[in-house]
């Protein structure tokens, strides 16, 4: 059986509204260790993302005379009023629980991504997925990798597409011994 994004997400997923100010939603980033925080409408539906990244273009370009649109309604702002809505990554890339983790890694690889939400039927977020979640696979006992092709195993290993030799305690063996 191949190992699916739900396997490896984290989950529950913590999430920010819109009207999330920078400043919280900063705060919210730090205190959770996180690097990025889903954005969600009233019914719990991913709008978008807000990154770290996203976060430093506020450090990198003077503040707006005029912000774009958020949620229908046209907001004048100065840094200190910038929301979550207007800073945030949309549409966001999106994974299912049930897709394969190859799929994620695609995904991922494609568009550039650290981390992708993973969302219900609904487009609600129940999860999120790293890279260094899809890599947990290979440290798995077992295991041969996403998409069960040849990735290394815990204890073995592959060097251009060959196995390595292990000797006693499973370390490389040595030539010439």
């Amino acid at each position: 059986m191949n190992a699916t994004v739900k396997d490896v997400m984290t989950s529950p997923v913590t999430t920010i509204s819109p009207d999330t100010g920078l400043k919280e939603a900063a705060a919210r980033l730090r205190s959770g260790g996180f690097s990025a925080l889903p954005v969600v409408d009233a019914h719990g539906r991913l709008m978008g993302v807000l990154s770290e990244a996203d976060l430093l273009v506020k450090a990198e370009r003077p503040a707006p005379h005029a912000t774009r649109s958020c949620a229908g309604q046209e907001r004048e702002a100065q840094w200190a009023g910038i929301l979550a809505c207007h800073l945030m990554s949309q549409p966001a890339v999106t994974v299912g629980a049930d897709a394969p983790l190859a799929e994620a890694a695609h995904l991922m690889l494609r568009h550039g991504l650290k981390r992708l939400p993973v969302v219900d039927g609904a487009a609600r977020p129940v999860g999120i997925v790293s890279r260094g979640d899809l890599l947990q696979v290979f440290l798995r006992s077992g295991r041969r990798g996403p998409a069960g092709r040849g990735g290394a195993a815990r204890g073995g290993g592959a060097v251009r597409g060959r196995r390595q030799r292990r000797g006693r305690g499973g370390h490389p063996a040595r030539r010439g011994r």
